[in-house]
């Protein structure tokens, strides 16, 4: 019976060492290794990234690379659809000082309105996407898949 007590004691002694050797290398995989948002940008470990470097962190994540293109497609949307805003904002002024009706300037107006609206929204979808891009990446790297 004491040996048996013995053994059992250095094998649980054993595996504690085991388990805090996994948990320091993956402690040293989420510090060097991870991306999260920085601003504007993102960081991995020390490394600022921009958003055109990050299609290469989703080597090994196909629905992180899934998730990554379709931020990138709402992203784009988003701009254009801002773009378009501010130009119908510089028509709109410059009806209101040419002699145009005041249908067209409202007309105009609420185009600005619209397009900026809907360009908030898609901002908004890519932050979602690219958020869960990366945390989808960072799962990966962190557990890899079997």
């Amino acid at each position: 019976m004491k040996k048996i007590f013995i053994v059992l004691s250095f094998l649980f002694l054993c595996s504690l060492k085991v388990f805090s050797q996994g948990v320091d290398s993956l402690k040293e995989k989420f510090t060097a290794k991870t991306i999260y948002r920085y601003g504007t940008g993102f960081k991995k470990g020390n490394d600022r990234i921009n958003f055109n470097e990050l299609k290469y962190e989703f080597n090994g994540s196909s629905l992180g690379l899934d998730l990554y293109t379709k931020a990138k497609r709402y992203k784009s949307v988003s701009r254009i659809l801002n773009f378009a805003s501010l130009f119908a904002g510089f028509a709109a002024v410059s009806s209101i000082s040419g002699n145009s009706s005041r249908n067209t300037t409202y007309m105009l107006l609420g185009g600005q309105m619209l397009l900026s609206l809907t360009g908030a929204r898609y901002r908004s979808l890519y932050i979602e996407n690219i958020d869960r891009a990366i945390w989808q990446r960072n799962q990966d790297v962190l557990f890899p898949p079997r």
